[in-house]
């Protein structure tokens, strides 16, 4: 993403060349690679005929990247344990381990905890399992309904904090795609922009081909490896004049 902004920001600090044709077709030019960066993120290698380095930051790859982050942080509330609008905070502690095996053939463990309210015991299964067997007697904390106290969570450890992975890791999949998502909107609109003030300098030049030839030639030299990203005002740090040239 940061190449990309950095394509963007050469092209925006751009002193374009005074002749209208060679002013056009480096606004051109600059356009066809912020497009292509915007909407696949490749611009950098696909514009200059080499195969593509990165293919998910672009329009698609970050929208994608917002709907992964989401079924992350859906599937962390969903497992969020349950809560309890009377709910009483205790300390209670492992009074069993059960010894469980998954699809693998692996042992696994699972605590169970155990608290007193009242003088009465309960007891609850710990939805998390591990290889690491844990010790009975080990402190817990325990947030119970005082209305129902056989109803009752784990608030610290795994079971308390497990789901908050999912959210944490949604969350910053989402925010880093929503970003980049972004930054591939302001490139294709810059880069259209370009194109058609590009083609409005070489109309002045007395360049009179329609849109559809000039993509089609931009498509051409892209394809061929001729337009390099490097002679253009995209890749050209700092106030570059922008005379890269070619011939619709």
């Amino acid at each position: 993403m940061i190449q990309r902004l950095q394509h963007l920001t050469n092209t925006l600090q751009t002193q374009w060349s005074y002749n209208s044709s060679t002013r056009g077709t480096a606004k051109m030019a600059a356009g066809a690679i912020l497009i292509a960066e915007g909407v696949f993120g490749v611009g950098r290698s696909l514009i200059s005929g080499r195969r593509p380095s990165n293919g998910g930051s672009g329009l698609f790859g970050s929208a994608i990247g917002v709907v992964v982050g989401g079924f992350f942080v859906g599937i962390g509330l969903l497992a969020a344990p349950q809560t309890f609008e009377d709910e009483i905070v205790i300390t209670g502690q492992i009074v069993q381990v059960d010894r469980v095996t998954d699809s693998d053939g692996d042992t696994l463990y699972r605590p169970v905890y155990g608290y007193t309210v009242n003088g009465q015991d309960y007891q609850f299964n710990s939805s998390v399992r591990s290889s690491h067997r844990p010790s009975i007697g080990h402190p817990v904390t325990i947030g119970y309904s005082e209305s129902a106290p056989e109803n009752a969570r784990r608030l610290d450890g795994m079971d308390g904090h497990f789901h908050l992975i999912f959210v944490g890791i949604g969350g910053l999949v989402m925010v880093f795609s929503l970003v980049s998502l972004g930054v591939s909107i302001v490139l294709i609109v810059v880069g259209v922009r370009l194109i058609m003030a590009g083609r409005q300098d070489r109309q002045i030049a007395g360049h009179n081909t329609s849109l559809m030839e000039d993509v089609f030639s931009l498509a051409q030299r892209a394809n061929s490896g001729e337009i390099d990203i490097h002679q253009t005002a995209a890749g050209q740090a700092g106030q570059s004049q922008g005379d890269f040239e070619w011939k619709a």
